[in-house]
């Protein structure tokens, strides 16, 4: 957990060849990376941290919260949150800029 929101924070494997490291996925793939997530299963709205400890079903796609609305934390990550575009404003978020 981070801040005050519960979640994950999703690391990218893209250009870890070579010098780069990967890192946090850019706020372009953040919807992405998250509805993929909610479709595996690994985050579950049911849970108090938002996010499964037990293995992964990857044989079964689960339902994508829709619509997921991406707003940006005071630390400039990305947080995808379940809800209408304004849901960023009622947890005191900034707006992805469009």
């Amino acid at each position: 957990m981070w801040g005050e929101f519960p979640g994950a924070r999703v690391t990218s494997l893209e250009g870890t060849i070579g010098d780069s490291e990967g890192g946090p996925v850019s706020i372009d793939d953040a919807l992405a990376a998250c509805s993929d997530l909610w479709a595996q299963h690994a985050l579950d709205a049911s849970i108090e941290s938002g996010v499964r400890s037990d293995p992964v079903d990857r044989t079964f796609s689960y339902p994508v919260p829709d619509p997921l609305t991406v707003c940006v934390m005071s630390d400039g990550m990305a947080a995808v949150i379940p809800g209408a575009s304004d849901v960023c404003g009622r947890l005191g978020l900034a707006e992805r800029a469009k």
